[in-house]
């Protein structure tokens, strides 16, 4: 009959599928809707990080989970930020101030982008109010997970040396060396273009 080709079909597909599964742990990425779903899993994040919490956020997001931040720091947690405006440090937080003062000027709302111990990470863009989620993600991933924390860590250290090269004379490598990999992530990539396009619309049309 027809109702068992189809099953026969089904169960066809799903031998595949499931040999490729992962055995263990949940890899898929999962879409937060509302700025209150974004901001408790980021603070959930954090109350459960064993080792290292890396912290990308405008100034604003910041501020509402800058309490996590010190709590997790307070139990022992090592906390990295990547901030936009003067942040104070709290014993082992590490903090990275973007030297670009204008790079907010860019961007037609606030991110915030967490990841934990390398191992589950959460990637949002806000309205400026915080109000509204433009998109958001978050996973538990250990691949995902990992390449981002990786990406996070180096981006950090190229804040870290862009600041650095500030005190350095003009003629030095260190310069160039900063230029170039600046060129990587140029505003005319096609992909940002895209981005700015699609979300600066987004907020005229309210």
């Amino acid at each position: 009959t027809l109702d068992r080709t189809f099953a026969s079909r089904r169960a066809s597909v799903a031998r595949p599928l499931a040999d490729v599964a992962p055995a263990d742990g949940d890899d898929r990425v999962y879409t937060l809707r509302t700025a209150g779903q974004v901001f408790e899993r980021v603070r959930t994040m954090l109350a459960e990080a064993r080792k290292i919490a890396l912290i990308d956020a405008f100034p604003r997001a910041l501020d509402v989970i800058g309490a996590a931040a010190h709590e997790a720091v307070a139990r022992g947690i090592t906390v990295a930020i990547k901030a936009y405006a003067p942040v104070e440090p709290h014993g082992r937080m590490t903090v990275f101030v973007e030297p670009d003062e204008t790079i907010g000027k860019h961007w037609p709302g606030e991110w915030l982008n967490v990841v934990v111990d390398g191992a589950e990470y959460l990637l949002a863009f806000l309205s400026t109010d915080l109000a509204t989620v433009h998109q958001a993600v978050w996973s538990g991933s250990p691949y995902l997970s990992w390449v981002y924390h990786s990406a996070l860590a180096m981006e950090m250290s190229m804040t870290g040396v862009e600041a650095y090269a500030r005190g350095v004379p003009r003629g030095d490598p260190l310069h160039k060396l900063v230029a170039r990999g600046r060129t990587l992530t140029s505003r005319d990539t096609p992909g940002y273009a895209a981005l700015i396009d699609r979300f600066t619309k987004r907020r005229g049309s309210r």
